[in-house]
């Protein structure tokens, strides 16, 4: 590769000494070598900034004050960042030897504003829950990701400088949908490369941020929406808008079961009881230890895999 760019690895962490130094090993067997990482520890309690501190000088380790939302969070780690590209990696998550260099190989002299590939969910042990390649095919993908939204954090590479031509960051008031939001966003403004191999590995349990955060899914999603119709005022008329309203229609009813608000669950779920997944949903919701059990987040994800739901 001849034009070697820089690339900044964004690595946000709160307490993250558990997996993090497997997801920074896996940044340092990159067969890409020019890349700097970014490191925010977000005012953590437990030994993680002494971690990061062990592997020197290519981490830049910058500590907060205080603990901040993770748009917030990632939104000033990113001010940090001199890379042509930026990249994600959570603490917990792991990248793929050559996955830097499969998506600069289709990034590099193209016009694409960002890249994403295919991920393996696994469990807290590396057990495989799911093999998930990208539906989507390089190009345009708004609609399609309204459709269903598959860009994964771990796997995405963005161009910095569009960033800062088109003023897109980070929303500081998302606190469990901040990469959807800025997505979605960005989506508008340019094409996507998309790779069809699976370049990384994502953790996905209970105890995880993302999970902990599940009342704010369906808040910010329509905070994410109405943005969007705001700036494309007739997107609000086409089914792929209306696909991702009723996806926080579903974040909701998910929300509302964990309260035990049946009633008003079950309100949203049957708006669409047309469609046989969410009529399934309507009458599970009747039957809540299923619920649950169904909800887990390695359940549920196994579950969808099997019944060929992407």
């Amino acid at each position: 590769m001849i034009n070697r760019p820089l690339v900044s690895i964004i690595m946000n962490c709160y307490n993250g000494e558990k997996f993090l130094k497997e997801a920074i090993d896996s940044v340092m067997s990159q067969s890409y070598t020019r890349w700097e990482i970014i490191f925010w520890d977000n005012a953590s309690s437990d030994n993680s900034a002494e971690i990061a501190e062990t592997y020197g000088a290519k981490i830049k380790l910058f500590k907060s004050e205080e603990t901040t939302s993770l748009g917030e969070a990632r939104s000033r780690a990113i001010k940090k960042a001199k890379g042509d590209w930026l990249a994600f990696l959570d603490v917990d998550d792991v990248w793929l030897p050559q996955k830097l260099e499969h998506q600069l190989a289709g990034l590099i002299n193209s016009n694409h504003i960002l890249s994403y590939c295919g991920i393996t969910e696994v469990d807290q042990n590396l057990n495989v829950i799911r093999k998930l390649h990208p539906r989507w095919v390089t190009g345009d993908q708004l609609s399609s990701q309204l459709r269903y939204f598959e860009i994964n954090l771990v796997t995405s590479v963005i161009n910095r400088q569009k960033l800062l031509e088109l003023g897109i960051d980070f929303d500081e008031r998302m606190e469990a949908s901040e990469e959807y939001n800025l997505f979605i966003r960005l989506l508008p403004h340019g094409t996507v490369f998309v790779c069809n191999e699976i370049l990384a590995l994502y953790r996905v349990y209970e105890e995880s941020l993302t999970f902990q955060k599940m009342d704010r899914w369906s808040v910010e999603r329509r905070i994410t929406l109405e943005e969007l119709a705001v700036d494309i005022p007739n997107i609000t008329a086409t089914d792929s808008y209306k696909v991702a309203l009723r996806q926080a229609d579903y974040y909701e009813a998910c929300s509302l079961m964990s309260k035990g608000s049946l009633v008003n669950a079950r309100y949203l779920l049957g708006k669409y009881k047309s469609q046989n997944m969410f009529k399934i949903l309507f009458y599970v919701s009747y039957i809540p230890p299923l619920w649950k059990a169904l909800h887990n987040p390695i359940i549920k994800k196994r579950l969808t895999s099997f019944l060929r739901i992407h």
